[in-house]
């Protein structure tokens, strides 16, 4: 995982956001609940969007040695990420996956956790949650104390030491942390597509009604 103070310009970030209210009709549903739309994602395409296209490519240019493969998207997101991992070519064996994180917007309420930890597929995940609800095993951090992750798998669990009663028990707490993204405009993150990531609770600052940002996912050698 590498994070970049400024892999988007001032100017860069302004158009992307214009780019999205003069296109978002465009844009497809990735995903809803009953009839809430919850995450829609408009594609940049080299043959569609020309000048959008030359600012990611430039970006996966900066960030990857040589690179295969490129799929982007400008999102908008209104609920929050539990722990997964990205499966774009999830069958993909010759070439590692990655993804990049792209801020517009200077938000510090919004942030993606990254773990060390790696997952061929997110059934494999769902196996290592399966196991650690029957065996905790070694519990690495108190991220979930530090960050908002209260939306993250968790189970309420009895304090059989000093008989306190029940207590929260998350599963993020027994990962091994890599790193905190804080949103910062024009900055950005990268790291294996692999690596179990979520994003915080910021669903619970009312502010907020959704969540705006430019992902990119690439088949790659390495990160720079």
């Amino acid at each position: 995982m590498k994070s970049y103070k400024e892999l988007l310009s001032e100017s860069e970030c302004e158009h992307l956001k214009s780019f999205w209210l003069e296109n978002n009709k465009d844009s497809y549903v990735n995903f809803q609940i009953e009839d809430e739309i919850v995450d829609r994602r408009l594609l940049v395409t080299e043959d569609k969007y020309k000048k959008e296209w030359d600012i990611v490519t430039r970006i996966c240019d900066q960030v990857f040695g040589n690179t295969y493969h490129i799929w982007s998207a400008y999102q908008e997101q209104s609920f929050c990420h539990d722990l997964h991992i990205d499966d774009y070519y999830e069958e993909q064996s010759e070439h590692k996956r990655f993804t990049i994180v792209l801020s517009l917007d200077t938000i510090p309420e919004f942030k993606t956790v990254i773990w060390k930890e790696e997952f061929k597929n997110n059934k494999m995940l769902a196996k290592r949650v399966h196991l650690w609800e029957l065996q905790k095993g070694i519990k690495r951090t108190n991220i979930s104390n530090l960050v908002d992750l209260e939306h993250t798998v968790s189970l309420t669990r009895v304090d059989e030491e000093d008989k306190l009663g029940y207590y929260t028990d998350y599963f993020c707490d027994y990962l091994t942390l890599d790193n905190i993204f804080t949103y910062k405009k024009g900055s950005g993150v990268a790291f294996a597509a692999t690596q179990v990531h979520c994003t915080s609770n910021w669903k619970k600052y009312p502010q907020f009604k959704n969540r705006q940002l430019l992902q990119i996912h690439a088949l790659a050698d390495g990160i720079k």
